[in-house]
């Protein structure tokens, strides 16, 4: 009888425990949160969003892309604002910069800042023998239910997981609405963003 009890209590522990969503496991997610919450490692942090625009045509993508020589380098950048979110006016100032060597053929580098969350998204995808320098400037967003000591900059592997990437300082200014990423240091192209 103990056997069975014993048997009994591992079948029911097995397939409870085996549960796709067990939130022991896995947070219980509401569809919102699904879409900007991500797994860094073992633990769940959601994007950081950008405010809506008060003329919702005027949000969009911001892309900018030139010609690169990689034995001679560049520089893209991108100026931008639109008015909206609790500041009235968001603005994002990002740069991408090859050193001279960064890769030895020429191609066509695209940059394009994400209109929901400042995500950065670089093409064509490829290596590079120095990593591509990228800094970005996003001001004007509504942090107020972020944690200033637990913002981070990561970004998607090609097998959909994220990685934290390497920089020289992540700033957050809740008094401006202000996010900054110094020098993050891109070996290759895929989506990058802040997350909390």
């Amino acid at each position: 009888m103990n056997k069975l009890l014993v048997i009994s209590s591992l079948f029911i522990f097995a397939f409870f425990g085996c549960q796709d969503n067990n939130s022991v496991i896995e947070p219980d997610l509401t569809s919102d949160q699904q879409t900007s919450m991500i797994k860094v490692g073992n633990e769940y942090v959601s994007w950081i969003s950008l405010p809506e625009a008060f003329n919702k045509a005027m949000k969009k993508d911001v892309v900018v892309g030139d010609t690169v020589v990689g034995a001679e380098g560049a520089l893209l950048a991108i100026d931008d604002s639109y008015e909206g979110g609790i500041f009235g006016t968001v603005t994002i100032d990002a740069t991408l910069e090859f050193l001279p060597g960064a890769f030895t053929d020429t191609r066509y580098i695209t940059m394009t800042v994400n209109d929901e969350f400042g995500e950065g998204t670089f093409t064509p995808h490829g290596e590079f023998d120095m990593p591509a320098i990228y800094n970005i400037i996003i001001q004007g967003v509504d942090l107020s239910s972020v944690d200033p000591t637990a913002v981070d900059f990561v970004y998607m592997a090609e097998d959909g997981t994220y990685e934290y990437v390497e920089n020289d300082d992540i700033s957050v200014d809740q008094t401006t609405g202000t996010l900054q990423i110094v020098n993050a240091q891109l070996p290759h192209f895929s989506r990058y963003g802040f997350t909390n």
